[in-house]
Protein backbone atom coordinates (compact mmCIF):
# COMPACT_ATOMS: atom_id res chain seq x y z
CA UNK A 1 0.00 0.00 0.00
CA UNK A 2 1.14 3.27 -1.16
CA UNK A 3 2.00 6.44 1.61
CA UNK A 4 -1.13 8.26 0.01
CA UNK A 5 -3.02 5.14 0.18
CA UNK A 6 -2.19 4.72 3.75
CA UNK A 7 -3.57 8.69 4.26
CA UNK A 8 -6.75 8.13 2.06
CA UNK A 9 -7.88 5.53 4.38
CA UNK A 10 -6.97 6.61 7.83
CA UNK A 11 -8.77 10.29 6.82
CA UNK A 12 -12.06 7.72 5.67
CA UNK A 13 -11.72 5.92 8.86
CA UNK A 14 -11.59 9.43 10.81
CA UNK A 15 -14.72 10.50 8.92
CA UNK A 16 -17.00 8.19 9.11
CA UNK A 17 -15.84 8.07 13.36
CA UNK A 18 -16.57 11.78 13.60
CA UNK A 19 -19.95 10.85 13.34
CA UNK A 20 -19.86 8.41 16.69
CA UNK A 21 -20.20 9.72 20.09
CA UNK A 22 -17.18 7.94 21.40
CA UNK A 23 -14.66 10.04 18.56
CA UNK A 24 -11.69 10.58 19.30
CA UNK A 25 -11.36 14.38 18.47
CA UNK A 26 -7.72 14.94 20.28
CA UNK A 27 -6.31 12.06 18.33
CA UNK A 28 -8.42 13.62 15.43
CA UNK A 29 -6.49 16.93 16.11
CA UNK A 30 -3.12 15.66 16.56
CA UNK A 31 -3.53 13.51 13.22
CA UNK A 32 -4.81 16.51 10.94
CA UNK A 33 -1.40 18.55 12.33
CA UNK A 34 1.01 16.02 11.51
CA UNK A 35 1.05 17.08 7.52
CA UNK A 36 -0.75 18.95 5.66
CA UNK A 37 -1.40 16.68 3.19
CA UNK A 38 -4.10 14.46 5.95
CA UNK A 39 -5.49 18.12 6.15
CA UNK A 40 -5.85 18.42 2.78
CA UNK A 41 -6.90 14.01 2.07
CA UNK A 42 -9.77 14.78 4.73
CA UNK A 43 -11.49 18.13 3.00
CA UNK A 44 -11.22 15.53 -0.24
CA UNK A 45 -13.01 12.66 1.90
CA UNK A 46 -15.58 15.50 3.11
CA UNK A 47 -16.34 16.84 0.13
CA UNK A 48 -16.48 13.53 -1.62
CA UNK A 49 -18.94 11.92 1.28
CA UNK A 50 -21.19 15.44 0.93
CA UNK A 51 -21.32 14.92 -2.90
CA UNK A 52 -22.15 10.92 -2.81
CA UNK A 53 -25.07 11.47 -0.24
CA UNK A 54 -26.97 14.67 -2.50
CA UNK A 55 -26.47 12.17 -5.49
CA UNK A 56 -26.96 9.09 -4.07
CA UNK A 57 -30.11 7.78 -6.13
CA UNK A 58 -28.57 8.92 -9.38
CA UNK A 59 -25.52 7.06 -8.86
CA UNK A 60 -27.20 4.01 -7.62
CA UNK A 61 -29.47 4.45 -10.96
CA UNK A 62 -26.06 3.95 -12.83
CA UNK A 63 -25.78 0.01 -12.28
CA UNK A 64 -27.68 -2.02 -14.48
CA UNK A 65 -29.73 -5.08 -12.36
CA UNK A 66 -26.82 -7.74 -11.08
CA UNK A 67 -23.99 -5.50 -11.49
CA UNK A 68 -22.10 -4.52 -8.42
CA UNK A 69 -20.48 -1.24 -7.32
CA UNK A 70 -17.18 -3.14 -7.69
CA UNK A 71 -17.57 -3.42 -11.68
CA UNK A 72 -18.96 0.15 -12.64
CA UNK A 73 -21.02 0.57 -15.88
CA UNK A 74 -19.83 4.53 -15.90
CA UNK A 75 -16.33 4.93 -14.34
CA UNK A 76 -16.08 7.71 -16.79
CA UNK A 77 -18.51 9.64 -15.07
CA UNK A 78 -15.86 10.30 -12.16
CA UNK A 79 -12.78 10.39 -14.15
CA UNK A 80 -10.38 12.76 -12.72
CA UNK A 81 -12.24 13.11 -9.73
CA UNK A 82 -9.47 11.95 -7.49
CA UNK A 83 -8.16 8.58 -5.20
CA UNK A 84 -10.49 10.02 -2.60
CA UNK A 85 -13.76 10.35 -4.44
CA UNK A 86 -13.18 6.78 -5.88
CA UNK A 87 -12.60 5.36 -2.56
CA UNK A 88 -15.75 7.19 -0.91
CA UNK A 89 -17.79 6.33 -4.11
CA UNK A 90 -16.81 2.46 -3.78
CA UNK A 91 -17.49 2.78 0.35
CA UNK A 92 -20.80 4.90 -0.27
CA UNK A 93 -22.09 1.99 -2.61
CA UNK A 94 -21.51 -0.70 -0.48
CA UNK A 95 -23.73 0.56 2.48
CA UNK A 96 -27.01 -0.64 2.72
CA UNK A 97 -29.37 2.36 1.06
CA UNK A 98 -30.91 4.65 3.25
CA UNK A 99 -32.80 7.74 3.29
CA UNK A 100 -30.95 10.47 1.62
CA UNK A 101 -29.94 13.11 4.32
CA UNK A 102 -28.72 16.40 3.58
CA UNK A 103 -28.65 17.71 7.09
CA UNK A 104 -26.07 16.99 10.28
CA UNK A 105 -27.39 17.52 13.48
CA UNK A 106 -24.62 17.45 16.50
CA UNK A 107 -26.21 17.40 20.30
CA UNK A 108 -24.45 17.42 23.22
CA UNK A 109 -26.04 15.86 27.03
CA UNK A 110 -23.43 16.95 30.26
CA UNK A 111 -20.15 17.33 28.03
CA UNK A 112 -19.17 18.85 25.38
CA UNK A 113 -18.08 17.80 21.80
CA UNK A 114 -15.43 18.88 18.97
CA UNK A 115 -17.01 19.33 15.67
CA UNK A 116 -14.41 19.60 11.96
CA UNK A 117 -15.58 21.13 9.29
CA UNK A 118 -14.49 20.29 5.81
CA UNK A 119 -12.26 23.14 5.06
CA UNK A 120 -10.66 23.15 8.91
CA UNK A 121 -12.73 25.44 10.69
CA UNK A 122 -13.68 23.94 14.47
CA UNK A 123 -16.51 23.93 16.35
CA UNK A 124 -16.61 22.81 20.45
CA UNK A 125 -20.12 22.87 21.14
CA UNK A 126 -21.28 23.40 24.61
CA UNK A 127 -23.34 21.06 27.29
CA UNK A 128 -27.28 20.90 27.16
CA UNK A 129 -26.54 22.74 23.14
CA UNK A 130 -27.53 21.51 19.76
CA UNK A 131 -26.21 22.47 16.16
CA UNK A 132 -27.76 21.85 13.15
CA UNK A 133 -25.45 22.03 9.64
CA UNK A 134 -27.29 22.60 6.24
CA UNK A 135 -24.47 19.81 4.87
CA UNK A 136 -20.60 18.75 5.67
CA UNK A 137 -19.31 22.39 4.15
CA UNK A 138 -20.92 24.32 6.83
CA UNK A 139 -22.15 26.72 4.84
CA UNK A 140 -25.25 27.29 6.80
CA UNK A 141 -25.82 26.92 10.79
CA UNK A 142 -28.35 26.95 13.35
CA UNK A 143 -27.21 26.95 17.14
CA UNK A 144 -29.56 26.22 19.97
CA UNK A 145 -27.18 26.51 23.48
CA UNK A 146 -23.11 27.56 23.50
CA UNK A 147 -20.52 27.02 21.77
CA UNK A 148 -17.23 28.39 20.24
CA UNK A 149 -16.16 28.78 16.67
CA UNK A 150 -12.67 28.57 15.06
CA UNK A 151 -13.75 29.58 11.33
CA UNK A 152 -11.17 29.99 8.52
CA UNK A 153 -11.74 32.82 6.78
CA UNK A 154 -12.85 32.73 2.97
CA UNK A 155 -14.18 35.52 1.01
CA UNK A 156 -15.69 33.29 -1.63
CA UNK A 157 -18.23 31.65 1.08
CA UNK A 158 -21.23 33.11 2.34
CA UNK A 159 -21.49 31.59 5.86
CA UNK A 160 -24.48 32.36 8.01
CA UNK A 161 -25.12 30.92 11.63
CA UNK A 162 -28.68 31.93 13.08
CA UNK A 163 -28.58 31.98 17.06
CA UNK A 164 -31.53 32.59 18.52
CA UNK A 165 -33.21 35.85 17.48
CA UNK A 166 -29.66 36.53 14.78
CA UNK A 167 -28.06 35.68 12.01
CA UNK A 168 -24.45 35.83 12.30
CA UNK A 169 -22.49 36.72 8.89
CA UNK A 170 -19.09 37.90 7.62
CA UNK A 171 -17.62 35.12 9.23
CA UNK A 172 -13.71 34.41 9.60
CA UNK A 173 -12.93 34.55 13.24
CA UNK A 174 -13.08 33.23 16.43
CA UNK A 175 -15.94 33.56 18.85
CA UNK A 176 -17.85 32.60 21.31
CA UNK A 177 -21.84 32.45 20.68
CA UNK A 178 -24.72 31.46 23.81
CA UNK A 179 -28.26 31.53 23.48
CA UNK A 180 -31.39 30.36 25.03
CA UNK A 181 -33.75 31.20 21.80
CA UNK A 182 -35.02 34.55 22.76
CA UNK A 183 -31.62 36.11 23.96
CA UNK A 184 -27.90 36.15 22.68
CA UNK A 185 -24.55 36.94 23.73
CA UNK A 186 -21.62 36.78 21.16
CA UNK A 187 -18.08 37.43 22.27
CA UNK A 188 -15.07 37.79 19.49
CA UNK A 189 -11.98 37.27 20.27
CA UNK A 190 -10.20 37.30 17.02
CA UNK A 191 -11.63 38.67 13.48
CA UNK A 192 -14.87 40.40 12.73
CA UNK A 193 -17.79 39.24 11.79
CA UNK A 194 -21.56 41.45 11.59
CA UNK A 195 -24.92 40.48 13.52
CA UNK A 196 -28.28 40.71 11.43
CA UNK A 197 -32.17 40.82 13.13
CA UNK A 198 -35.22 41.20 11.80
CA UNK A 199 -35.63 43.40 14.55
CA UNK A 200 -32.97 45.74 14.18
CA UNK A 201 -32.24 48.91 11.95
CA UNK A 202 -29.19 47.34 10.20
CA UNK A 203 -26.95 44.77 10.67
CA UNK A 204 -24.15 45.51 13.50
CA UNK A 205 -20.04 44.61 12.96
CA UNK A 206 -18.87 42.92 15.88
CA UNK A 207 -14.97 43.01 15.83
CA UNK A 208 -11.78 41.63 18.29
CA UNK A 209 -11.99 42.36 21.88
CA UNK A 210 -15.93 43.25 21.36
CA UNK A 211 -19.28 41.39 22.65
CA UNK A 212 -23.02 41.93 21.66
CA UNK A 213 -25.83 40.75 24.19
CA UNK A 214 -29.74 41.46 22.05
CA UNK A 215 -32.53 40.47 23.94
CA UNK A 216 -35.68 39.73 21.73
CA UNK A 217 -37.90 40.99 24.17
CA UNK A 218 -36.84 44.66 24.20
CA UNK A 219 -35.62 44.77 20.66
CA UNK A 220 -31.95 46.60 22.20
CA UNK A 221 -28.56 45.40 21.06
CA UNK A 222 -25.84 46.30 23.37
CA UNK A 223 -22.31 46.01 22.05
CA UNK A 224 -19.38 46.63 24.91
CA UNK A 225 -15.63 45.85 25.12
CA UNK A 226 -14.35 42.61 26.53
CA UNK A 227 -11.35 40.95 27.12
CA UNK A 228 -10.45 38.51 24.47
CA UNK A 229 -9.09 36.56 26.85
CA UNK A 230 -11.66 35.44 28.87
CA UNK A 231 -14.01 34.90 25.21
CA UNK A 232 -14.87 30.76 25.88
CA UNK A 233 -13.08 30.29 29.02
CA UNK A 234 -16.15 27.83 29.35
CA UNK A 235 -13.98 25.44 27.66
CA UNK A 236 -11.33 25.89 30.42
CA UNK A 237 -13.90 25.25 33.36
CA UNK A 238 -14.54 28.85 34.08
CA UNK A 239 -17.41 31.12 33.50
CA UNK A 240 -15.52 34.82 32.97
CA UNK A 241 -18.21 37.66 33.24
CA UNK A 242 -18.21 41.52 33.04
CA UNK A 243 -20.99 43.58 33.17
CA UNK A 244 -23.31 41.20 32.07
CA UNK A 245 -27.10 40.57 32.67
CA UNK A 246 -27.97 38.41 35.65
CA UNK A 247 -30.46 36.51 33.55
CA UNK A 248 -27.67 35.62 31.22
CA UNK A 249 -25.79 33.84 33.65
CA UNK A 250 -28.59 32.03 35.26
CA UNK A 251 -29.21 30.62 31.91
CA UNK A 252 -25.06 29.71 31.66
CA UNK A 253 -25.57 28.24 35.27
CA UNK A 254 -28.38 25.65 33.32
CA UNK A 255 -26.14 25.25 30.60
CA UNK A 256 -22.82 23.91 31.88
CA UNK A 257 -23.92 22.88 35.61
CA UNK A 258 -27.61 21.75 35.09
CA UNK A 259 -28.60 23.31 38.09
CA UNK A 260 -31.79 25.96 37.36
CA UNK A 261 -32.15 28.73 39.27
CA UNK A 262 -35.31 31.04 38.93
CA UNK A 263 -34.64 35.19 39.76
CA UNK A 264 -37.27 37.13 41.25
CA UNK A 265 -38.73 40.49 39.28
CA UNK A 266 -36.58 42.71 41.15
CA UNK A 267 -33.60 41.11 40.50
CA UNK A 268 -34.33 40.88 36.53
CA UNK A 269 -32.25 44.30 36.02
CA UNK A 270 -29.31 43.09 37.77
CA UNK A 271 -25.83 42.37 36.27
CA UNK A 272 -22.91 40.16 37.49
CA UNK A 273 -19.09 40.56 37.04
CA UNK A 274 -16.69 37.65 38.09
CA UNK A 275 -15.31 34.47 37.76
CA UNK A 276 -17.25 31.31 38.66
CA UNK A 277 -15.63 27.69 38.77
CA UNK A 278 -17.33 24.97 36.67
CA UNK A 279 -17.90 21.38 37.52
CA UNK A 280 -19.25 22.03 41.01
CA UNK A 281 -23.01 21.75 40.51
CA UNK A 282 -25.07 23.62 42.99
CA UNK A 283 -21.66 25.35 44.39
CA UNK A 284 -20.97 27.43 41.54
CA UNK A 285 -24.75 28.71 41.95
CA UNK A 286 -23.86 29.02 45.89
CA UNK A 287 -20.73 31.01 45.10
CA UNK A 288 -22.40 33.55 42.12
CA UNK A 289 -25.15 34.44 45.26
CA UNK A 290 -22.35 34.71 47.62
CA UNK A 291 -20.49 37.35 45.28
CA UNK A 292 -23.33 39.16 44.91
CA UNK A 293 -24.02 39.43 47.95
CA UNK A 294 -28.01 37.57 47.63
CA UNK A 295 -28.84 34.24 49.43
CA UNK A 296 -29.90 30.99 47.69
CA UNK A 297 -32.94 29.62 48.77
CA UNK A 298 -34.86 26.21 48.46
CA UNK A 299 -38.49 26.64 47.60
CA UNK A 300 -41.61 24.47 46.62
CA UNK A 301 -40.37 20.86 44.92
CA UNK A 302 -36.29 22.02 45.31
CA UNK A 303 -36.47 24.59 43.19
CA UNK A 304 -33.53 27.11 43.86
CA UNK A 305 -33.95 30.69 43.58
CA UNK A 306 -31.78 33.91 44.56
CA UNK A 307 -32.85 36.48 46.72
CA UNK A 308 -32.29 39.53 47.95
CA UNK A 309 -31.15 39.88 51.63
Amino acid sequence: MTAKQTIIDQAAQWHVASARDDMDWDGFTRWLEEAPDHRTCYDDIARADAMLQRNRDALLAAWAPGDTPRQPRRWGLWAGAGAAVAAMLTIALNLPATPRQTDIHYATGGGSRRIALADGSAIVLAPRSRLDLGDATGARMQLSGGAYFDIRHNPKRAMTIAAGPVELRDIGTRFDVQTNGQSVRIAVAQGQLSVASPELARSVPLTSGHALVYDQADGQAQVEPVDQRTVGTWRHGQLTYDDTPLTLVAQDLERYEGVHVDLPPDLLGRRFSGILTLGEGQKTASDLARLMGLDLVRGAGGRLSLRAR
